[in-house]
């Protein structure tokens, strides 16, 4: 028992670094907080030996889900809560090619905030070439799941969204905080 409020009593205090080194300002360049991280895995190339789309997409479904756990919605109280983001409209881009064996992470900013929406700007980062690969355009809906109906984002998830996620700036110039 002692061991397990060690490692939570660490992980609280890793997160407070964390979050104290990541709202340093940084001029003209867009921020963003890693949202995900991966390595290509053969099996996820296609035949034009590239990462294929589907992976893409299933690492930003990730992203949103670990997303919502850091504002302070983990996926185990979806069910409770009842509500959720649900992704309504994106655009994407493919910048360049991510291959077999290449590690890459993924950066989330917030570009808005609404009252039953947001939109948020996604990048991989090719960690190899310290390129950006891939960049994406959420905008996303806060769904009453019973209603399947867009409702009213709750005040303090406003707050907890803008005090975890940097506002989005349009810039070449990336850094992941």
């Amino acid at each position: 028992m002692a061991y397990i409020s060690v490692i939570l009593l660490a992980i609280a205090l890793v997160r407070m670094v964390h979050k104290s080194i990541t709202m340093l300002p940084i001029e003209n360049k867009a921020k963003f907080r890693e949202t995900n991280h991966s390595m290509v895995l053969e099996s996820q190339c296609d035949e034009l030996g590239h990462m294929n789309i589907q992976y893409y997409f299933a690492t930003l479904s990730d992203s949103m889900f670990n997303f919502m756990s850091i504002v302070g919605v983990p996926t185990s109280e979806i069910s409770i809560r009842k509500t959720s983001f649900v992704l309504f409209k994106q655009d994407s881009e493919f910048i360049e090619e991510l291959t077999q064996g290449v590690q890459y992470r993924v950066g989330t900013s917030l570009e808005q905030i609404g009252g039953k929406s947001l939109i948020l700007q996604h990048r991989f980062l090719n960690t190899e070439k310290n390129s950006i690969s891939f960049k994406a355009r959420f905008v996303c809906v806060f769904l009453d799941l019973e209603k399947r109906k867009g409702v009213a984002i709750p005040e303090w998830l406003k707050t907890s969204i803008k005090e975890e996620f940097p506002i989005y700036i349009d810039n070449k110039e990336f850094m992941l905080i």
